[in-house]
């Protein structure tokens, strides 16, 4: 606590300042301490004998050496490495008990949002059992006490009861979320789009009689780049994907294979080349995972469609379908090997077609034109093309331009002038000779941009009041606050030297003498 906020000089005392923990699992106050130490040295014991009862000799002997190990710097330090696995000591918590978490912070009206729900919430279910799996092999071979156990994460029925309120965002909601909202949920369906673009038409195509797909699925991607549209094709694995793709460009169709293999920043530019019309098909194995949003795809090609698994279920149809669902011409191939729709594809056929017939109902009945993604309606209802820049640019641009509007941040030192340019740029050369005399140091590391313009607008002149800026914190201050006075103290215009490591250095003012 700093008292009453007032004037101390030209200094402001803040009225309290909060410091938060560097480790949530401590003890400190010896009462706590010795119960603590108490009951973990009382569970070593107890799971030390079991562990010589059934002949685990070394297992036992390592986890009496660990354990001893962990009270000795407890007891000297209120803390040891792996702290939390004895975090329900620490709590008091009976076994088996729940641990706390964010949820229990909360009030008790709050809402809970899960987008993707049909994912997220298998995944909080999921969490506990992976986390349990884990750490049981490490309890069995005597590196945690059991009640290491009970640092975990929270079952799926324990989540749900903490949730007061819930709402499941998915395009394709699951049993389990059934399950969730009770014998009566309360089902919204947003199944129109702004844009008035239905589900895409869904066809599928036996290959048996084509003797191949190739011949089939090139003339429907040539039909596509005849009139500039673009083509997504999804294969059951990465070798395929690879083999259509090369296929595709020996036949004079610009495609490349997306895959796990490409890593993300070549992603983001093939993903743009796809859109601008550089590329004009994209091959991949699981094309759910990236993510794609591309208003420019009118055509989905799925082969294999009826090997029902993991990327042929009802839900990942629906999913693979639902990328055609942004072109006012989708379209949606299911190519079948059997000559036969599985019940995967029957179901995602089904749910596609009843969503359509739901749009195009809406659509007539309100004179609605479905227009391209990307447009705007005008002052009388009709299409407008966006401006370019009107809806932000794409996260390839941004990186390119150095992180977008954020990381446009013109010349170092912004609108520095006078004395306060000449103590930043003498600090920003200080910096650089620092970061080179040490080994593997960057520059940023030793003092950020922000923390130099505000060294070069407060001048400092004492250690205290360097503490002042934002940024210098004690460390800053023993390793580097004499050299920083040392610079803001001399007079403009004067050559500066300083020492790095036993070398000296020397900086010279432009225009100086």
């Amino acid at each position: 606590e700093g008292g009453d906020a007032g004037a101390a000089g030209d200094r402001e005392v803040p009225a309290h300042v909060v410091l938060y923990p560097a480790n949530h699992y401590t003890v400190g106050q010896e009462e706590h301490k010795e119960r603590v130490l108490r009951e973990i040295a009382a569970e070593c014991a107890s799971t030390v004998r079991s562990l010589l009862a059934s002949g685990l000799v070394v297992e036992a002997e390592r986890l009496q050496l660990r354990t001893e190990s962990d009270l000795a710097d407890i007891a000297r330090e209120g803390y040891c490495s792996g702290m939390e696995n004895y975090s329900r000591h620490l709590t008091g918590r009976r076994p088996g008990e729940a641990p706390p978490t964010l949820l229990d912070y909360m009030p008790d009206d709050w809402l809970f949002i899960a987008d993707e729900s049909h994912i997220t919430v298998p995944q909080l279910g999921a969490m506990h059992a992976g986390d349990h799996s884990r750490k049981l092999k490490l309890v069995e071979g005597g590196f945690r006490l059991p009640s290491a156990l009970d640092n975990r994460p929270l079952t799926g029925e324990e989540v749900w009861e903490r949730v007061p309120q819930a709402v499941l965002v998915s395009a394709t909601p699951g049993a389990e979320m059934a399950l969730l909202c009770g014998p009566s949920p309360r089902v919204t369906e947003l199944v129109v789009r702004p844009t008035g673009i239905p589900d895409p038409h869904v066809a599928v195509v036996d290959v048996a009689p084509l003797g191949g797909y190739e011949d089939h699925l090139l003339a429907q991607i040539e039909a596509r780049v005849a009139r500039r549209e673009r083509t997504l094709v999804t294969c059951i694995t990465k070798a395929s994907a690879e083999a259509l793709s090369d296929f595709l460009s020996g036949h004079g169709v610009s495609s490349i294979a997306l895959h796990s293999g490409v890593k993300p920043l070549e992603r983001l530019r093939l993903l743009a080349q796809l859109r601008s019309g550089e590329l004009d098909v994209l091959v991949g194995c699981n094309l759910l995972r990236e993510g794609l949003d591309l208003p420019e795809v009118s055509l989905v090609c799925v082969l294999n469609a009826d090997k029902q698994g993991l990327l042929r279920s009802t839900t990942s149809l629906i999913q693979t379908i639902g990328r055609a669902a942004r072109h006012v011409n989708g379209v949606a191939l299911l190519y079948s090997e059997s000559g036969r729709s599985s019940e995967a594809m029957e179901q995602a056929i089904a749910e596609t077609n009843r969503r359509r017939a739901k749009q195009l109902a809406h659509n007539e009945r309100n004179l609605i034109v479905p227009r391209a993604a990307g447009t705007a309606l005008g002052a009388d209802g009709a299409a407008e093309p966006r401006a370019p820049d009107g809806g932000g640019a794409s996260i390839l641009e941004m990186l390119a331009r150095g992180g977008g509007a954020a990381g446009d941040r013109g010349p170092p030192g912004g609108d520095l002038d006078g004395e306060e340019r000449a103590l930043y740029d003498e600090l920003r050369a200080w910096r650089g000779q620092v970061a080179r005399a040490g080994r593997r140091r960057r520059p940023f590391m030793i003092l950020t941009e922000a923390v130099m313009r505000g060294i070069a607008v407060a001048r400092p002149s004492s250690m205290d009041e360097l503490m002042d800026v934002k940024g210098v914190g004690p460390k800053k201050a023993e390793n580097y606050g004499e050299e920083i006075l040392r610079l803001g103290g001399a007079s403009e215009g004067r050559q500066r030297a300083w020492q790095v490591n036993g070398q000296s250095f020397v900086f010279e003012p432009a225009g100086g003498g």
